[in-house]
């Protein structure tokens, strides 16, 4: 299985979150605009990463 690595921007392309998920980008993007009453947020994936492996290329991601 694979978990894919994420972020999550305003429409203006410019990361404010990096995360994870084992479920569909579209569920999770859902699942973000409704916690933050707002439905401009975008998620772009970054990577599909295996899911032993997914804390190593979040703090990567993170760190770009």
């Amino acid at each position: 299985m694979k978990t894919i690595i994420y972020y999550l921007h305003r429409g203006d392309n410019i990361p404010f979150y990096v995360g994870k998920t084992k479920n569909s980008p579209k569920k999770r993007e859902r699942e973000h605009k409704n916690k933050l009453q707002n439905k401009s947020i975008i998620l772009e994936t970054l990577d599909e990463v295996p899911n032993q492996e997914w804390k190593f290329w979040e703090k990567y991601y993170i760190s770009l």
